[in-house]
């Protein structure tokens, strides 16, 4: 364990030890996007999430914990959450219509990088039915198109902002599940506090998606299937969170996050499945700049906890 703390302690703060010529870089590189867009409406995010080292030992070479991985199976038995290690990107492309509305359109994927790692399929006891191998390279996630508002509400209490979205079947997947489009909206409340440099609130997404036929027997198996086959129609998180400025640069955070979903004709019922596990997340992030930021984060599991079930992951953040 003393080899994985100090794994965690080096790369907790990556952008601490950058050089005075690495960040005069990336701010003239800034200043010339900012000459570009100081005239315009037009703005880019991107997002850059490296998942690595699991601090358990009862993962493989280039094995990690995924929480991605986890949920349920077309059976309803639970997902194996071994995998490789990861890197997610997100892209954003927007355009602020006003004072509070932002439309854009965002595009993510991403890949996993190691190979030969095992992970195993479950019956519904809990028993391995197979063991396979996960594969590696690209993934792609349907792409979106969104408009933000901000400040819908402020008041001396609280404030929310609400952003709304349309998932189209830019995908292979969802394409071959004929799936016309998925709509959502994901409301963010946060609640002032009397302490300089805290910040406290809630993250919501709930996504509903939309088929040609949510729920059927495959032809090859009528009339004899044990399982319907059940896309996910609904999805639905919670993610509470307490930040807080050690100082004007570096900021310690924290989240919980909490997942449920609905599978097939279930969407028109009160029964909810626990979807992915429920997480923990505790990390630092550093501004370099205003809109550039690098920090990391140790996520763990709520559900059965367990060092297995721990991982490190580093993030970078680019906004232009």
């Amino acid at each position: 364990m003393k080899s994985n703390f100090f794994f965690f302690l080096i790369f907790l703060l990556p952008s601490i030890a950058l050089s005075q010529t690495t960040t005069a870089s990336m701010l003239s590189a800034q200043s010339l996007m900012q000459k570009w867009t100081q005239h315009r409406n037009l703005y880019f995010n991107y997002g850059l999430t490296y998942l690595t080292k699991g601090l358990g030992d009862g993962h493989q070479d280039g094995g990690t914990y995924n929480r991605f991985k986890t949920g349920q199976d077309y059976k309803g038995d639970n997902t194996d959450y071994h995998a490789s290690y990861q890197l997610y990107h997100a892209f954003s492309l927007g355009y602020r219509v006003g004072t509070k509305l932002s439309l854009s359109y965002s595009y993510t994927f991403q890949e996993d990088l190691n190979k030969n790692i095992k992970y195993d399929v479950y019956n519904s006891d809990g028993s391995v039915f197979a063991t396979n191998e996960r594969p590696t390279g690209l993934s792609y996630n349907n792409q979106r198109l969104n408009a933000f508002i901000s400040n819908v509400f402020n008041n001396q209490i609280f404030y929310m902002h609400i952003n709304t979205f349309t998932e189209f079947p830019t995908t292979e997947t969802s394409k071959n599940q004929n799936m016309y489009y998925g709509f959502g909206i994901e409301p963010s409340l946060g609640i002032y506090t009397t302490v300089p440099g805290l910040f406290t609130g809630f993250n919501i997404s709930a996504q509903r998606n939309i088929y040609d036929d949510q729920e059927f027997q495959a032809d090859w198996c009528k009339p004899d299937c044990m399982y319907n086959t059940r896309y996910q129609t609904l999805l639905v998180s919670i993610s509470p969170y307490l930040n807080y400025m050690l100082t004007d640069k570096v900021t310690l955070n924290s989240s919980l996050s909490f997942d449920w979903d609905q599978q097939g004709d279930q969407v028109y019922t009160r029964e909810f499945n626990h979807n992915m596990d429920n997480v923990l997340e505790l990390g630092l992030t550093y501004y370099l700049l205003q809109k550039f930021s690098l920090g990391s984060a140790l996520q763990a599991a709520l559900d059965e906890p367990s060092v297995d079930k721990t991982a490190i992951k580093m993030n970078m953040f680019l906004s232009i």
